[in-house]
């Protein structure tokens, strides 16, 4: 009788079972083999496939024979094969074999796609980041699932969407992205640059698979209003009259620079600190508002 032989019966998803062979050692016989139910999406290197969903082979078609699997499909499957060998006198003699077939799942790197972003200081600023999965097949044996992990997020900014872990990262669903925005600290000017990973993950194993895309924030500084308080002030005729203006930065990280002016000075009249320019308008740094005083024209009341 025909001998039947699976050299292997567990595979990679995606990769071909090789190794099927079938013997028959009656060189004045004929040999036809037949695979039964194997899964409509899988195929056959050599034969034939007939309207019973069964394929059909001959002696020739054995030789390096492969089984290919469903691209993303990782279900394990039962494969019968048939053989049937006939002599010269019509005599048939069959052997027949089932095998069951393990398919190990293996994750496919995801599809991740990212753009560089700006945004103006003290606002929300829009991430794009999409990410999918290459296998949504599905079945029997599981599926994928997908996370999105962003690093290297200064450690006050804040994302719109996700989880942040004790080491920063940032964890979201492909849901998480829709919108996502990343507020920097306040008053933050630096431009900075996230890291996005995408990870898939078979439920059936665990396997992982994973893909990084690198995105660079820009960050466009805006000045800050600054703080400005003033107070009336009186004083007598010939005499040094004392200023109270009281002016601060509300941005302290050593972006902003703060200075003043100050128009509508009598002509002949002249301040402590600070420099006229030619229309009049007298200009000062911060420290100049120390002991600032006006004094006016002389006799000018």
């Amino acid at each position: 009788p025909p001998q039947i032989i699976f050299n292997e019966t567990v595979i990679y998803e995606d990769n071909n079972l090789f190794g099927i062979e079938v013997l028959n050692s009656n060189n004045n016989t004929v040999m036809q083999v037949v695979f039964f139910v194997i899964p409509d999406t899988f195929s056959l290197t050599a034969g034939e496939k007939r309207a019973d969903g069964n394929w059909y082979l001959v002696q020739n078609d054995l030789q390096n024979l492969q089984l290919i699997p469903q691209t993303n499909n990782s279900d394990d499957f039962e494969l019968t094969i048939k053989a049937i060998v006939t002599d010269t006198h019509g005599r048939i003699i069959t052997t027949e074999m089932q095998q069951e077939i393990q398919i190990i799942a293996v994750a496919d790197v995801p599809n991740l796609v990212v753009d560089d972003t700006i945004g103006l200081e003290d606002t929300a600023i829009p991430l794009v980041i999409s990410a999918s999965l290459v296998d949504t097949l599905g079945g029997v044996d599981g599926e994928e699932s997908i996370i999105v992990s962003i690093e290297n997020v200064p450690s006050d900014a804040i994302l719109s969407a996700g989880v942040r872990d004790n080491d920063g990262i940032w964890y979201l669903t492909p849901e998480d992205l829709t919108s996502l925005t990343i507020t920097p600290k306040l008053h933050d000017g630096n431009d900075f640059v996230i890291r996005v990973t995408a990870y898939s993950i078979e439920s059936e194993n665990g396997d992982i698979a994973s893909v990084s895309e690198d995105i660079t924030v820009d960050v466009v500084p805006v000045a800050d209003v600054p703080v400005l308080e003033l107070t009336n002030v009186i004083g007598d005729e010939d005499t040094n009259i004392m200023l109270n203006i009281v002016s601060e930065l509300v941005d302290n990280d050593n972006s902003e620079i703060l200075s003043l002016s100050i128009d509508g000075i009598p002509q002949n009249a002249v301040l402590s600190n600070g420099i006229k320019d030619e229309n009049g308008i007298w200009h000062l740094t911060k420290d100049e508002l120390n002991f600032l005083y006006v004094t006016p024209e002389s006799n000018n009341a």
